[in-house]
């Protein structure tokens, strides 16, 4: 959540930028929109969102903490609410963390996070009471509106039941800004939404972008107040109005000011505020419907690319941005015949249905896919620039295009290669294989038991305990034999000994076994493909392997 979110607080910064001679009060709905990512976990998918733009959809991916379970694009919604339930049913796992080994550092961090998270809660609590405290002996003077020499700065406090709170000794004119600024406070909730900014910076306090937001944040939100007071009062008032904000902010200095909308205070952020808020109050000059228009149309821009997450078909985009499931797109490609280039260009466009090659002889089409995904095509001549990687065949007779695919992605895959891990729950380096789609990958403490309905019974078995860590990766459909042979060298480099691979073609396992424990297991049959790590443990006296009861 914090790392989109920091992405929507940039996004809101730039339109905030791009807004600066707008009615604060636009700028301020811009607010909600980095909110509602700081504070909720899920969200829909839309094509419009800008999780769909590769560099940012790869950044979200990098820098996950290491779950229980991620999943694969193939999954999509569905899978994230397994995920979730396989979370909420581990029953053994908390006890078994020194006893398997498990890295303690994520366990550290989470209770400092929330010591701190907690601790500034406290803190934001504690000066609420001393507020109240100090507010006992004001005197009512109107209904809802309180005066008393302990107060330095006007403030509404109160939720369901807000209340107006102003100093003893002010002037009719400066009454009237200040009850009209703090009305316009009570009427929109600002009590509310400042409280759950005051959360959203204890959850996220590690994150420096979320401190700039919620300054930004109040800021806009006093200003869009002052706004308020010149609209309904008219810009006559503008100087007298800008020596109130000066009068005020100078007497209003205490941190207990935190925790309420304060007008006039400069206790959070200073006499650049206040200077700021005096230029913003002279440069108003009201507004009209088109700016109005406007200002609507780009805080809905700015909403339909930040609340929405990417598409689940974003893991298979090509070079141009677009891919397999979208309605349409051209990416470059050659018509390849007897070795040789077919006269002319090609034109390749992608459907909803993957599509099917149409070209005419006994020709070779290649494309490049940089995730080494076979893909169907629909060729017609046009204009375009030559590009090639992988050799995708016209079907043979009898053959469907779909087929074919399906043949070449089962037989070969030349962007796959062996990768390795680090990010598991053995906190080793692992190999794996890279270049293929993962539809799931588990990394599961011993003693995880996933019950009926969680959506992960075609992984592991209901009802039984794991005996032993475990990490496991399910791919999309398996490599060619060469990067098998170049992965059980890899295994040999990483410490694994007696490496044997039984079987042959598209039916074998291979295994093996490091000096601390740690097993593999590598199962193909047919596309099913998978690779295992676990150690060992006891069930019922008897040693199994961790992956007992994963199917």
């Amino acid at each position: 959540m914090s790392l989109t979110g920091s992405i929507v607080i940039l996004v809101v910064i730039i339109a905030r930028a791009m807004m600066k001679k707008v009615p604060k009060k636009y700028v301020y709905f811009l607010w909600a929109i980095a909110g509602f990512r700081l504070l909720c976990p899920v969200s829909f998918e839309s094509k419009l969102s800008i999780f769909n733009i590769r560099p940012l959809r790869q950044s979200v991916e990098t820098v996950k903490d290491l779950p229980l379970i991620t999943y694969g694009s193939g999954h999509g919604a569905g899978a994230a609410n397994a995920a979730g339930n396989a979370a909420d049913n581990v029953s053994a796992g908390a006890g078994a963390l020194n006893a398997s080994g498990t890295n303690l550092i994520p366990v550290i961090l989470t209770i400092v996070w929330a010591a701190i998270a907690a601790g500034i809660i406290c803190y934001v609590i504690r000066q609420y009471f001393v507020m109240r405290r100090e507010l006992r002996d004001v005197n009512e003077v109107s209904r809802g509106i309180y005066a008393g020499h302990q107060i330095d700065s006007p403030f509404v406090m109160g939720v369901v039941n807000p209340k107006i709170y102003l100093p003893k000794g002010l002037t009719d004119r400066e009454l009237s800004y200040m009850i009209i600024h703090e009305r316009t406070h009570i009427r929109r909730g600002d009590v509310f939404f400042k409280i759950i900014g005051i959360m959203i910076l204890a959850l996220h306090w590690f994150n420096p972008l979320v401190w700039i937001a919620y300054v930004l944040f109040v800021q806009d939100m006093e200003m869009s107040c002052d706004e308020a007071v010149i609209a309904r009062l008219g810009e006559s008032i503008k100087a007298d109005y800008s020596m109130s904000l000066v009068s005020l902010a100078t007497r209003s200095n205490a941190p207990k000011y935190s925790v309420v909308p304060v007008a006039f205070s400069k206790a959070l952020f200073g006499r650049k505020e206040v200077k700021m808020r005096i230029k913003n109050v002279l440069g108003y000059n009201g507004t009209t419907k088109l700016i109005s228009t406007l200002s609507l149309v780009l805080v809905a821009a700015v909403g339909l690319v930040c609340l929405f997450n990417a598409t689940s078909f974003a893991d298979t985009d090509y070079d141009d941005g677009v891919g397999a499931g979208a309605e349409e797109a051209t990416v470059e490609a050659t018509a390849v015949a007897d070795g040789e280039s077919v006269a002319g260009d090609v034109d390749v466009t992608l459907d909803d249905n993957g599509a099917e090659a149409d070209i005419e002889g006994d020709a070779t089409l290649t494309i490049d896919d940089e995730n080494g995904l076979p893909v169907d095509v629909i060729v017609d001549t046009g204009d375009g620039e030559v590009s090639s990687d992988d050799d995708f065949e016209a079907p043979a007779d009898g053959m469907t295009a779909e087929e074919a695919a399906q043949a070449s992605a089962a037989s070969s895959s030349s962007s796959a290669c062996v990768g390795y891990n680090e990010n598991n729950i053995f906190g080793k380096r692992l190999p794996v294989v890279e270049g293929i789609p993962v539809d799931a990958t588990l990394n599961l403490p011993a003693g995880t038991v996933v019950t009926d309905g969680s959506g992960l019974e075609c992984y592991i078995e209901v009802g039984k305990a794991l005996a032993g860590d475990s990490f496991c990766e399910f791919y999309a459909y398996a490599p060619g034999d060469s990067v098998i042979n170049d992965f059980i060298s890899a295994l040999e480099d990483c410490g694994f000994t007696n490496v044997d691979k039984s079987g042959n073609g598209d039916c074998y396992i291979v295994t093996g076994v490091t000096a601390d424990g740690i097993n593999v297991m590598v199962e193909r049959a047919g596309s099913y493909f998978r690779i295992s790590y676990f150690v060992e443990g006891v069930e019922n006296e008897t040693t199994v392997n961790a992956f007992a009861h994963v199917g």
